[in-house]
């Protein structure tokens, strides 16, 4: 049995029984299998943070290639995670929001800010999917195990479709860490949440034809005043994982997993 350090793996399963058996005790394995005519798999996204933005890669078990969806409540397990966990997800204008509550995740109505104001999210019904390719929020209770596993039908993922001038979330759908080179609009940037609870922002430069930081470099002579010098940075999605991507321009790159 591989550690989790590998970030995401694909787990091969006997039984869902064993899908909480290995993700209790934090180890992840590799594989697929097959229920009745249908290929399913888990997946363990590991992240020490109490927020993670993690990928559905799955569609619901039985469900149809042609439309990809799945119900949350059975695409994020929650073995590991303890009771007042919260999931949730932005349809590009309104938050829906799940709780763990006995064992189960149900619809819930949280409040929060948006641009200064209070609002609520919405209370999802019983059978609410989203698609497959989307991407989750996850806050996790204190005392919940630091990761949680996906389950589900394997789905052909779709590729992300950016709108121009507007903030969305992405997230790799697949095992292993992404690489992103694809060429953004001037000002661009890609904010990747992180464990500790920051989050790393890589911005496009048209000028250097790559993403990368400003980094202090000195400061100005005779005074305090820092000098921020682009870097060239690259950057990488964790398997499984998810991420902002903020468009500046009128162009958006394409985004192939």
């Amino acid at each position: 049995v591989r550690r989790a350090s590998e970030r995401t793996v694909k787990m091969k399963l006997h039984s869902l029984i064993c899908v909480g058996m290995f993700a209790a005790a934090g180890a992840a394995l590799g594989g697929d299998v097959i229920v009745g005519k249908q290929t399913c798999a888990a997946m363990a996204v590991p992240a020490t943070g109490m927020y993670t933005l993690i990928a559905v890669p799955f569609k619901d078990v039985g469900g149809t290639d042609t439309e990809p969806k799945v119900k949350v409540a059975d695409v994020v397990k929650t073995v590991g995670l303890k009771a007042g966990s919260h999931l949730f997800y932005y349809t590009g204008e309104n938050y829906y929001a799940w709780k763990l509550e006995e064992g189960t995740w149900k619809g819930a109505t949280v409040s929060y800010k948006k641009n200064g104001k209070d609002e609520m999210t919405q209370s999802p019904e019983d059978g609410y999917q989203v698609p497959c390719g989307a991407t989750l929020w996850l806050q996790r209770a204190e005392g919940s195990d630091e990761g949680v596993v996906l389950y589900g039908g394997e789905a052909p993922v779709p590729n992300p479709t950016l709108t121009a001038k507007s903030v969305q979330l992405i997230s790799n759908p697949k095992a292993t860490d992404y690489t992103f080179t694809a060429a953004g609009a001037d000002g661009d940037m890609i904010m990747i949440p992180q464990d500790d609870g920051t989050q790393t922002t890589y911005t496009y430069k048209t000028g250097k034809k790559s993403w990368g930081q400003y980094e202090q470099s000195g400061t100005v002579p005779g005074t305090e005043i820092p000098l921020m010098t682009f870097t060239v940075k690259t950057v990488t999605i964790p398997g499984g994982r998810g991420a902002w991507y903020v468009s500046k321009g009128d162009t958006v790159p394409s985004i192939v997993w």
